[in-house]
C-alpha cells in the first residue's frame, strides 16, 4: 500500500500511517514527491510506445500536481512536485460554477504553486 501527497503533509502523518496499516494489516509505504512524480511517469507511459519523445506527464491529485518529463527509453529528466491539486484549487473558489472574474483572483495563487514546486 502506498501513501501520498495528502499523508505527508498531515500535521499526524506517522499516527495516520499507523492507524491506517493496523486497520488493514498491510505495510504502508509513504512516498515522496519525486517518487509520486515517477510512478506517474512510468504508469502514464507504460503502454504509450507511440508517443514521440521528449514526453510529459502532468498528475492531478487531490492535494498536489506532479509534473515529470522525460523520453520513453530514458526515463523522467525532470520531477517536480506543485501544493495544487484538484481539491485544494476547489477550495479556493467559493462556488461549484465559478464566475470569471473568482478564476481570476485564484489565478495568482494557483501561478505561485506551479511556479515554486518542490
Amino acid at each position: 500500500m502506498i501513501a501520498t501527497g495528502a499523508t505527508r503533509r498531515a500535521a499526524n502523518s506517522a499516527r495516520l500511517l499507523a492507524t491506517i496499516s493496523h486497520a488493514t494489516r498491510l505495510d504502508v509505504q509513504q512516498l515522496s514527491a519525486d517518487e509520486e512524480g515517477l510512478l506517474a511517469f512510468h504508469g502514464a507511459l507504460a503502454r504509450a510506445s507511440w508517443l514521440s519523445n521528449p514526453a510529459a506527464v502532468c498528475d492531478v491529485g487531490s492535494d498536489s500536481t506532479q509534473v515529470a518529463v522525460g523520453t520513453t527509453d530514458g526515463g523522467p529528466a525532470y520531477v517536480r512536485c506543485a501544493q495544487i491539486g484538484a481539491l485544494r484549487l476547489a477550495r479556493l473558489l467559493p462556488e461549484e460554477r465559478p464566475a470569471k472574474h473568482e478564476l481570476k483572483e485564484a489565478y495568482p495563487h494557483e501561478r505561485a504553486c506551479l511556479l515554486y514546486t518542490s
